[in-house]
């Protein structure tokens, strides 16, 4: 099976058992879906009829709004505001549309003229979300709440973090802090968003100044640069900062720089503003310095982009002469041409709408040019300027005189000439020089350009790129020839939007803000965008310009005409080919000339016959082209030698111009092409000699049979000849033939209606499926109105079925480049359906398009891809659908009819077709078109949604019950989210409420039972509250899915609730009443969901980590809250019903929502049980689906609950009383359990870790939130309080519901709260105790300890406010307690204050003592100062509570001062807990917290003897009681110190409050049992559980007995492997003397080095394990030196007497002394296990060698010992780790006797390596090597040489000598067993060093022999020991 599986997996196959899981997966899911697909929806209410029934009810109720749709929902009439422009008035020539005859140019000028048609709905901004709602806008700021966590100390925290780590700064270069680009910092995040970087501030090159910085002193790269010639000034900005500055620059938003100090920040700001300054100097002087041309230069700029190699701009032409240079060209020279052409009355020019034509043509205009992002990068993208100058004659004579600089002659020469050129030919230009810069440069200003010589044979387009792509390269530009001089630009980056005055389009239109002359004007400059979609735009304006650049001609073969060398073209537009037409005036003109001209001429080439042309034409062209109209070419050949000549007569004179320009060709080229499109594009013409009239009716006939038209004779054979270029910039005319035809169809479709005609449009409208999507974009406006003009007038269904298909398509197409919001506002401004005229049967767009749709998404007619673009862009559709729908309402006074009547059947039955065309696409899609389908559900709703507002309500309620029946359980996650999404949206109606019917129910809470089926999701509620009966539905059902889904359907219901919340015109507190109570089935469904809210929920990522603190409690010292936690249920995560249809996301193997149980494993088998408190009916679920138990995340939980507390906030009483009178008992158990857990997770965390914005915006959210949550909660509280009284004081308070409503009082007390919040709650406990006396005074003493520990736990806290609350509320309690007993006492509070305080001091030490005083003070004056009962002894008892009080708070300062040492702090809970031996409540106290503090500590065995002795003290009261007998002697066998001190209780006054019980005595039993185990002490257990079983066995408990008995096999057998192991450690112990006398006072201390009442006590310690010496003497140093300071304290580091004298008085001294337990020989008989060794022992040992010579080491003969037996007060282990020593006992061992101790030991060594149970060889190897090995044999053997030696026997006594003899008689029978054991455990390799150790061993025995006088065999010794 392996070999199969592994074989599965390396070919991607699924194995057998996959196989069978998939197949069973299978089977389930189809099971599920056959037996039933999800819970029936009902039938939704017929709202037309009911509102027509109830109208009455409804007309009559206080609150008609919320139940009625407003009349004035629609806006009527529509508004049709004015077409937004740019331009200052419109673009479209005044007589456009009366030339027009063109549909497709009418249409075109319509759409530009137009005004905006729009529908508008009344309260459609209350038809989003929330946050899009008009008051979301006008939100008050949060408040700020003060909260006792935030009163943290901070003193320690550094502010000044911008300073930290700056170095000094040298003048020019220096350490900054850098802020944010942009001026888009947040103040709050500041000092985090500044980044340190070095500052270099240098000159460069150009003079100009550059500050650059670095990430760090190497300056190896630069992060940025700064360069102040751009900069303005630099000034202080301590609004950033306190040393911060900024550097205002002209063209962005200015640097944000910080220093580290005042100085330095004064510093840098005058270095920086001096160069600033400077550069400012300089840049005036540089501009004023400008030289004088000689000669007239013309120049345009055009950008180029050398990547894509093309021009990508038009010419901008200007003029930089001084009116002296220009006047050198006469006046009649430069306008010859519009005068020649000028004909009387007749003006072929634009109109120029008032515009000054003089100051248009200023020199100093501007040109704007503007550059799309085409790709990455703008470097390619170049600003190229042609400079070209009066024709001269060759480029190289031009240029010679600025190279080579002539004298003074020469010059007067070359200038005579140049001004006689200027007089005669001052109209023609010639290529002079050109410059180029990049436009990627971050150098802004005045620009220095360099100039480059033209040469004559790079003045193509394609060499202009190719210098432009060489630019970069130094070999290449060095090759360029440079002219002295340069080329001044003022160049400036402008942002898109900025304002810029005096602007004019392309065209000369005006743009706003315009105020006209004096100021110089800009002019844009028409960009050539390419034709890609997502570069264009859509045409709003008129624009009709058409570019001509003639390229080349080529006049080398030509035989026609003797002089055509230096060739100029004119370019005229002429509407006639009659002799007598002239040129019309509609080329744009130079500077220096007219705005329009007849004619443009290009720059002229000296002596070449094949001239490359630069120049460009722009041409205005006629708004409507006929036939006639074309471009005519005429070439002159001009003389510069003519024009050289002198005037020798005046007959010279009038023939000059012949003798200068002389024509030599003509060209012409029609502007429409045969079809009536715009001719353009590269073209090549003919040339001809001449120019008859007719010309453009020459035609060849071809085949032969010669030509139509006038005789013309062409040049070169009628080659052709000339190259050119068109480019055509129009809004009004398309390039695109299939537009064109499409167009032109519609026209004749318009004046004909023959039906051949009508069906061809078939085919123009697919051949519309081949425009470019450029195209598309440019005119969508007007393609899409004759769409829906042709879909609406047609009457052929095919004609109408593909003007859909195309629609689709042209929407899809935009869509995809990227172009959304051009659809957006054709829809919403721009689409208008044709008037439809009242009572006719016209066609309508809305109706048509549904139907055409239909039958597109019909299966019969599916188109996939069709399909899948109409759901993408269904949102279009959808809102033409609403538009039209609204508009013919609006047309036809529908409006105003009621809603059934406002559309016929007919229309209802085509919506209601489309949509159920629509849903199976979208659900069967979902997984295999997720965007689309997601996009068309969207759109669906919307249209549906918006429905509401136009149609029959019922109906549509239809339409939504009908799509959400589509949706089941177990779908996949996406269909649940598109579910979700739609009713999202339809639930976000701007009428929502009314659609709701938000009835009002009146009557009290004994008729709640009569409208039950209002707050239930009961059938009668769903379908009368149909959305939200739906919504809610959906909800309960989607907490059965996984998380994904959960958190859909949570969210939709989260925004609902907040948009009621924030809707302005539902803000009263009753009409938010009505809503909530709309939503009260929400609170049962959170119930039924109750487990998976609790506050442990499953969300480790998003829980903040920090813990908020307890009103008192200090946050450093933890705090058990273990007695406020809420119970969680431990069962497995999901319960399987049926079976299960969840099958998508349950296939086998697949975990549930990140379960780790899958449904093949036996954790599947488990089932949920209930509480046993709850008595709640369990319905059972319909639906086969999963019942889900796993915990919810935070996210969703904190969603769920927020919707909750909006609904009780706002529920009115009455209803709220009556569902609590209801419910069960448990139920409401439940709900207030909901309510804690609200406090829970909305719980303030405490102040931001650090003071970037959202940190401190999260808390100040939170703390709002906790607030809110806190008063919501209170108010519930009071209110049921109030109404349920009764109820409540049942059984005096010991009921469920009590006890349950207590501790959510009491958890207010036990959390932080804000001030305010406190305020409210201290209100509500006064409120609480005067209601609730007999509850907190007669039942149960637990409640009022509880109270009592929370308000001292508040009388603590460090905010005053809550301090002084406390103490009111303290007082109010004693007073209350006082006066129930007939003011006879306040024994209860009096004793639970005590406990209370007592249990405060030992679980914090941390408790403010001083806090603490100033509150007792507090209500020691509310007593004396109370005159109401100064006549009683109440006073007095208070003062003596508060006395008994401080008594107890005398230990919290020595507590606190000895937190750090653990044996002393356990010391000082322990006296406490001895001083209340007569008080079981309060030794039980200290006891419980000395437990806690071993256990903190790791101190088990200390812990479980503590909670020993709980069980033994309650023990002993259940003995008083009559109740177990055996009292604590019943403890005698586990520890004696039971019996001394458990037996001291008494019967007082406060033993009334104190209800043990056996289960009381059980737990704490239990609890002891859980640290023995920790402690390994295992052999305890069985002594523990004796006391245990009996009480079992007694209640018949055999669920424990089992668990009893299972606990204790386990703990034998843990014993038995300890002993064989002999690896358990149960500790070291440490006699530990203290030696230190009273010292003078240093005042200058703060250290006083003495112990007190410490000196000369010593204690044993036990230590945890094998804790070294060392160990123990530096953890006890470290402590008493923290405490003492540095060089206080002193260890003694040896074990001998100490004479207290004469120690240093100066120092504290220590003494740490290794102990072993010490046993009589009698005691070992019964102590025989390690364990028993260990415990319960109270005398220890430890020897110090000494010799009489005073040395503590010498000769064996002359080596004593004395061993000092040390006995403790109490046997360990005990409460406490160190007990003290009470007594002690000295025995001096004499050298013989100390030489018997040692070989004893050595031999109990060996002997106990040998009896192992396990051998251990390498400790066996070790003791062989000390007792036998012969190098070291002497030890064993010095005692004999010592002692046995015949010489020496005398010396001692005989007995002594024979047993050393006895012993070593023994010594060698353990080395000879030993010995005996290594032989069986070694290896062949250790044979040799066996074979060592039996030498050495045989040695030992000869030697003894020898002193003993006698053979030492090893029989004998056996033999004599058997005897």
């Amino acid at each position: 099976m392996s070999n199969q599986r592994k074989f599965a997996k390396n070919r991607q196959e699924k194995g057998e058992a996959a196989k069978i899981r998939h197949n069973v997966a299978t089977a389930l899911r189809e099971s599920a879906i056959q037996k039933k697909a999800r819970p029936k929806l009902v039938e939704p209410i017929d709202y037309e009829t009911y509102v027509v029934k109830n109208k009455v009810l409804l007309h009559n109720d206080p609150q008609r709004d919320m139940l009625n749709f407003p009349h004035d929902d629609i806006e009527v009439p529509p508004p049709t505001p004015a077409r937004k422009m740019r331009t200052i008035r419109s673009t479209v020539p005044k007589t456009a549309f009366k030339e027009a005859t063109s549909l497709m140019v009418k249409e075109c000028i319509k759409t530009y003229t137009d005004n905006c048609h729009m529908i508008k709905f009344k309260y459609q901004q209350y038809s989003g979300s929330y946050q899009q709602l008009p008051s979301a806008r006008r939100l008050e700021p949060l408040s700020q709440h003060v909260f006792e966590i935030d009163t943290e100390e901070i003193e320690d925290k550094d502010d000044d973090t911008i300073s930290r780590g700056l170095e000094s700064i040298i003048t020019k270069k220096g350490w900054l802090y850098k802020g944010p680009d942009g001026g888009k910092e947040n103040i709050i995040s500041f000092t985090r968003q500044f980044k340190r970087r070095y500052f270099v501030l240098q000159q460069q090159t150009d003079l100009t100044y550059m500050l650059e910085f670095f990430k760090d002193n190497k300056k190896s790269d630069a992060k940025g640069a700064i360069y102040l010639d751009l900069a303005e000034c630099v000034v202080k900005n301590t609004k950033k900062g306190k040393y911060s500055f900024e550097i205002r620059m002209s063209d962005r938003q200015p640097y944000l720089l910080a220093a580290e100090n005042d100085s330095e920040m004064e510093d840098w700001i005058i270095v920086l503003n001096r160069v600033i300054n400077a550069a400012e100097t300089a840049s005036t002087i540089s501009s004023s310095s400008i030289k004088v041309k000689p000669e007239p230069f013309f120049i345009s700029f055009a950008l180029y982009d050398a990547h894509e190699g093309k021009k990508i701009s038009e010419d901008f032409p200007v003029d930089p002469n001084e009116k002296e240079i220009i006047d050198m060209i006469p006046s009649e020279i430069l306008h010859a041409s519009d005068k020649l052409h000028t004909v009387e009355g007749k003006n072929t020019a634009p109109d120029l709408n008032g515009l000054d034509e003089e100051w248009l043509m200023k020199p100093d205009r501007q040109g704007l040019f503007s550059v799309v992002r085409r790709y990455g990068d703008s470097s390619d993208v170049y600003l190229v300027a042609k400079i070209e100058k009066v024709l001269q004659g060759s480029i190289s004579q031009a240029v010679e005189p600025y190279i080579k600089p002539p004298d003074y002659k020469q010059g007067s020469k070359i200038y005579k000439q140049m001004k006689q050129c200027c007089s005669h030919i001052g109209h023609y230009k010639m290529p002079f020089a050109w410059s180029a810069k990049s436009l990627s440069t971050t150098h802004y200003g005045v620009l220095e350009l360099p100039i480059f010589k033209q040469e004559s044979h790079k003045l193509s387009e394609a060499e202009i790129i190719k210098n432009l792509q060489d630019f970069r390269k130094p070999e290449k530009q060095s090759k360029l020839q440079v002219i002295p001089g340069v080329l001044k630009v003022y160049y400036e980056q402008v942002n898109a939007d900025d304002e810029i005055t005096n602007v004019l389009t392309a065209a000369l239109d005006p743009v706003k803000p315009f105020p006209g002359p004096p100021m110089k004007p800009s002019i844009e400059i028409e960009e050539f965008i390419p034709e890609r979609a997502s570069l264009c735009s859509t045409f709003d304006f008129y624009k009709n310009t058409l570019y001509v650049y003639p390229k080349s001609l080529k006049f080398d073969s030509q035989k026609s005409f003797a002089k055509a060398r230096n060739i100029a073209c004119c370019i005229e537009v002429k509407d006639s080919d009659d002799d007598v037409a002239v040129p019309l005036k509609c080329i744009y003109g130079r500077p220096g000339t007219s705005i329009f001209t007849t004619v443009a001429s290009t720059s002229v080439v000296h002596h070449n016959t094949t001239p490359d042309f630069t120049e460009e034409v722009k041409i205005a062209l006629p708004t409507q082209l006929h036939d006639k109209h074309h471009i005519l070419f005429r070439f002159y050949h001009v003389s510069c030698e003519a024009s050289k000549a002198s005037h020798r007569s005046s007959a010279a004179g009038l023939k000059k111009k012949d003798n200068i320009e002389s024509p030599v060709g003509f060209a012409w080229l029609p502007l429409l092409q045969e079809g009536g499109r715009v001719n353009v594009g590269e073209k090549s013409l003919a040339v001809s000699s001449s120019l008859p009239a007719g010309y453009l009716t020459h035609e060849s006939l071809g085949l032969g049979r010669g030509t139509s038209g006038p005789d013309i004779k062409w040049v070169d054979g009628g080659k052709q000849i000339l190259k050119i270029n068109v480019i055509l910039a129009s809004t009004i005319y398309t390039q695109d033939q299939h537009l064109h035809n499409f167009f032109q169809h519609c026209q004749r479709l318009d004046n004909s209606a023959s039906l051949a005609v009508d069906m061809n449009s078939i085919n123009k409208l697919k051949s519309l499926l081949a425009v470019e999507v450029s195209t598309y974009v440019q005119f969508l406006p007007t393609l899409l109105n004759q769409l829906f003009h042709l879909l609406a007038k047609t009457s052929s269904d095919d004609v109408a079925i593909n003007a859909v298909r195309v629609l689709i398509h042209v929407i899809s197409e935009v869509h995809d480049a990227d172009k959304l919001e051009l659809l957006d506002k054709y829809v919403k401004y721009i689409f208008r359906p044709e008037q439809v005229v009242k009572g006719s049967k016209q066609k309508t767009v809305h109706e048509e398009l549904a139907k055409n749709l239909t039958s597109i998404l019909r299966p019969a007619n599916a188109d996939p891809v069709l399909i899948c673009r109409f759901l993408e862009h269904s949102d279009f559709f959808c809102d033409v659908l609403i538009k039209g729908m609204t508009q013919f309402l609006i047309d036809t006074d529908r409006v105003k009819m009621p809603r059934n009547e406002r559309f016929s059947s007919d229309c209802q039955f085509r919506i209601q077709n489309l949509l159920q065309a629509i849903q199976p696409h979208i659900l069967q899609k979902a997984n295999e078109r997720p965007k689309e389908t997601k996009s068309a559900n969207k759109s669906l709703a919307n249209f549906v949604k918006n429905c509401f507002t136009l149609m029959d309500r019922g109906f549509v309620f239809r339409l939504v019950s009908k799509y959400i029946e589509n949706f089941n359980p177990g779908d996949h996650r996406i269909l649940h989210e598109f579910k979700f999404e739609y009713l999202r949206i339809i639930c976000s109606h701007e009428h929502f409420i009314p659609l709701s019917l938000p009835l009002m129910r009146k009557g009290l809470v004994k008729n709640f039972k009569d409208l039950k089926h209002d707050y239930t999701l009961s059938d009668d509620y769903r379908q009368i509250h149909y959305l939200v009966g739906l919504l809610l539905h959906e909800l309960k059902m989607a907490l059965n899915e996984p998380r994904d889904i959960r958190r859909s359907a949570i969210t939709v219901l989260r925004n609902q609730l907040a948009k009621h919340s924030f809707d302005d015109r539902y803000a009263t507190k009753s009409q938010q009443g009505r809503i909530a109570a709309l939503y009260l089935p929400l609170v049962t469904i959170l119930l039924d969901n109750r487990q998976r809210l609790m506050k442990d929920a499953a969300n480790p990522s998003n829980v903040p980590s920090q813990k908020p603190v307890q009103n008192g409690e200090i946050p450093s010292v933890k705090v058990d809250t273990a007695r406020n936690s809420v119970t969680t249920l431990t069962k497995p995560e999901y319960v399987l019903t049926e079976t299960p249809q969840n099958l998508s996301e349950m296939s086998m193997g697949k975990h549930l929502n990140g379960s780790t149980t899958s449904l093949g494993s036996n954790e599947s088998d488990k089932t949920v049980t209930s509480d046993k408190s709850s008595n709640r009916k369990k319905s059972v679920v319909p639906s086969p689906y999963v019942l889900r138990y796993d915990k919810l995340d935070i996210t969703e939980i904190k969603d769920l609950l927020v919707s909750l507390l909006y609904i009780l906030k706002f529920l009115p009483d009455d209803i709220l009383l009556g569902w609590c009178n209801n419910s069960s008992e448990s139920d409401l158990v439940d709900f207030f359990g909901l309510l804690r857990v609200c406090l829970h997770q909305f719980r303030y965390q405490g102040p931001p870790t650090n003071s970037d914005a959202e940190g401190v915006m999260r808390a100040l959210q939170e703390a709002n939130m906790a607030t809110e949550v806190g008063l919501i909660v209170l108010d519930i509280l009071a209110l049921f309080s109030q109404t349920f009284k009764k109820e409540l004081e049942a059984r005096e308070g010991d009921n469920t519901l009590m006890r349950t409503i207590f501790q959510l009082h009491l958890s207010f007390l036990q959390t932080s709260h804000s001030e305010v919040l406190q305020k409210h709650v201290f209100g509500a406990w006064r409120a609480f105790i005067k209601k609730f006396q007999s509850v907190l005074f007669k039942g149960s003493a637990s409640m009022c300890g509880d109270l009592c520990l929370a308000i001292l736990r508040c009388c603590s806290s460090k905010l005053n406010s809550t301090r002084r609350e406390a103490c009111s509320l303290l007082y109010l309690l004693m007073r209350t307690n006082f006066e129930y007993t007939n003011k006879k006492n306040f024994t209860r509070v009096h004793l639970q204050v005590i406990i209370s305080v007592s249990q405060l001091i030992g679980d914090s030490v941390g408790l403010s003592t001083s806090r603490f005083q100033e509150s007792l003070a507090i209500v020691n004056n509310y007593a004396n100062s109370d005159k109401g009962i100064q006549k009683s002894p109440f006073h007095v008892e208070v003062k003596d509570l508060t006395k008994r009080i401080r008594t107890v708070l005398m230990a919290t300062a020595q507590m606190k001062e000895n937190e750090n040492d653990p044996e002393l702090l356990v010391d000082l809970q322990y006296s406490l807990a001895k001083s209340y031996a007569s008080t079981p409540e309060l030794r039980k106290t200290w006891l419980d917290s000395m437990a806690k503090l071993h256990n903190r500590n790791g101190d088990f065995s200390e812990s479980a003897h503590c909670y020993i002795h709980i069980a033994a003290l309650i023990a002993e009261y259940l003995k008083r009681r009559g109740c177990y007998p055996q009292g604590c002697k019943a403890f005698r066998f586990i520890s004696p110190n039971i019996l001394e001190e458990e037996t001291g209780i008494k019967d007082d006054s406060g033993m009334q409050d104190v209800q043990y019980t056996d289960d009381t005595l059980v737990e704490f039993l239990e609890e002891a049992a859980d640290y023995l185990k920790k402690a390994k002490r295992y052999e305890l257990l069985g002594e523990v559980y004796k006391l245990i079983i009996p009480i079992y066995e007694k209640k018949r408990d055999f669920n424990k007995l089992t668990k009893s008995y299972q606990t204790l096999s386990e703990a034998y057998t843990q014993v038995i492997q300890v002993m064989e192991s002999g690896k358990r450690l149960l500790g070291s112990y440490f006699r530990v003397a203290f030696f230190g006398q009273v010292c003078d006072y240093d005042f200058n201390s703060s250290e006083e080095a003495h112990f007190e009442e410490e000196d000369g006590k010593e204690y044993i310690y036990k230590e945890p394990n094998v804790t070294s010496l060392p160990q123990v003497c530096e953890r006890i140093k470290k402590i008493y030196t923290d405490k003492f300071g540095m060089n206080s304290v002193q260890l003694i580091k040896d074990s001998k007497k100490v004479d207290p004298a004469a120690l240093d008085s100066k120092y504290c001294h220590i003494q740490v002394t290794y102990v072993t337990p010490y046993f009589e020989d009698k005691e070992l008989i019964d102590r025989l296990t390690d364990f028993e060794r260990n415990n319960n022992i109270k005398k220890f040992m430890f020897e110090t060698p000494f010799t009489m010579n005073g040395k503590a080491q010498g000769n064996i003969e002359e080596q004593y010992k004395r061993r000092t037996i040390l006995y403790t007060s109490n046997t360990f282990p005990y409460v406490k780790k160190r007990i003290e020593v009470c007594n002690r006992k000295e025995i001096v061992l004499q050298p013989i006797e100390v030489a018997i101790d040692e070989m004893q030991t050595k031999v109990l060594e060996i002997k106990a390596v040998v009896n192992c149970t396990v051998p251990d060889i390498k400790r066996l190897h070790l003791k062989l090597q000390g007792s036998v090995n012969p190098s070291v044999n002497a030890g064993p053997l010095a005692y004999a040489d010592s002692f046995l030696t015949s010489d020496k026997k005398g010396k001692y006594p005989p007995e002594k000598i024979n047993i050393l003899k006895d012993v070593f008689r023994d010594f060698v029978n353990t080395c000879k067993d030993a010995l005996d054991l290594n032989a069986k455990l070694i290896t062949t390799e250790q044979k040799e060093y066996h074979e060592h150790l039996k030498l050495g061993f045989t040695d030992i025995v000869d030697r003894l022999s020898e002193h003993f006088g006698e053979k030492v065999s090893i029989e004998n010794i056996r033999s004599e020991k058997g005897s």
